[in-house]
């Protein structure tokens, strides 16, 4: 798979491309994330969260 980035006007036949990974790095550089990887974010987060919670109720001294 690759990406055209120009067309020989004498034919449209021929065209110039780069594999598909020049793309992928690029916008990972302008903080493009793929679907699994937002995903994987989102669990790690949850995972975060559910760790710093305090699930022992204490009571306060009055």
């Amino acid at each position: 798979i690759g990406v055209n980035f120009g067309v020989f006007t004498e034919s449209n036949a021929a065209n110039m491309a780069v594999p598909i990974n020049f793309a992928i790095d690029l916008l990972r550089k302008a903080g493009w994330k793929t679907a699994e990887e937002i995903k994987n974010e989102k669990v790690g987060q949850n995972q975060t969260a559910s760790a710093n919670t305090n699930s022992a109720a204490q009571p306060k001294a009055q």
